[in-house]
């Protein structure tokens, strides 16, 4: 196993911004993983995008990388890795470019590779959290659970406006990628190509899935809706923050 700043693929590109923490075998990989968090399996994209389905990760917690905690996202088909590409190491490269401008959101730091091919990203790692639908799951029936909610929701499109702000569209807004922290941060945990835009379709794919997320969770809690379709991201952050005033 070696770790490297800067990542020169397979394919005569260099991305400088990114580590990559390499392996010379499938072998290799399985024996210094570490512990297996999570396996989320193949999933369809069900959005207003032109992305592909995905086959799920696996979730491993890195030992002894650094003094921070970090743990390899691992795509499910990384035994297939000659024939299957994977573009994190562009994706993470222009997110690690804008990530002095956005210090509430940590973008993964780097790629991992077998015989210098993309296998999977190396990200953040939280624990003692929940998902933002298991969190509102679990305060449902508490006082003032709706204005609770707004103060939720605004958090999460603070986010996406700082992302937006610096021409990074994030369109899998699907409340399972975002964590609620212990102490009470939102974090994006979905970094992926199928999750974010970088080109001028992403505005109308960011909106679009937006609005439906935000109508479809107020209409399973029983919220009336606050946003129509013809909202722009400005109009729809204007008006939860107006809920919460």
């Amino acid at each position: 196993m070696l770790i490297e700043r800067g990542y020169q693929n397979n394919f005569g590109g260099f991305f400088p911004n990114i580590i990559n923490v390499s392996f010379s075998s499938i072998t290799e990989f399985k024996n210094f993983a570490g512990d297996l968090l999570k396996e989320t399996k193949k999933e369809k994209n069900f959005f207003v995008t032109d992305k592909d389905e995905y086959d799920g990760i696996y979730l491993y917690k890195i030992k002894n990388l650094a003094e921070k905690d970090y743990a390899f996202r691992i795509y499910r088909d990384f035994d297939k890795y000659s024939f299957r590409r994977h573009y994190d190491d562009y994706l993470i490269d222009k997110l690690q470019q804008k990530q002095k401008n956005i210090k509430e959101i940590d973008f993964p730091i780097g790629v991992a590779t077998i015989e210098n091919y993309v296998i999977g990203q190396v990200i953040y790692l939280y624990e003692n959290c929940q998902t933002l639908f298991e969190y509102l799951q679990s305060i449902k029936y508490s006082q003032n659970f709706e204005k609770k909610y707004y103060e939720l929701l605004y958090k999460v499109l603070r986010l996406i406006k700082m992302l937006y702000d610096n021409e990074i569209y994030y369109i899998d807004v699907h409340p399972n990628n975002f964590l609620m922290l212990e102490n009470g941060d939102i974090k994006i945990i979905d970094f992926e190509n199928h999750s974010i835009d970088l080109s001028s379709n992403g505005i109308n794919y960011l909106k679009n899935n937006l609005l439906y997320i935000i109508n479809l969770i107020n209409e399973m809690f029983g919220f009336d809706s606050i946003v129509s379709y013809d909202f722009t991201l400005e109009e729809t952050y204007e008006k939860v923050l107006s809920k919460i005033k």
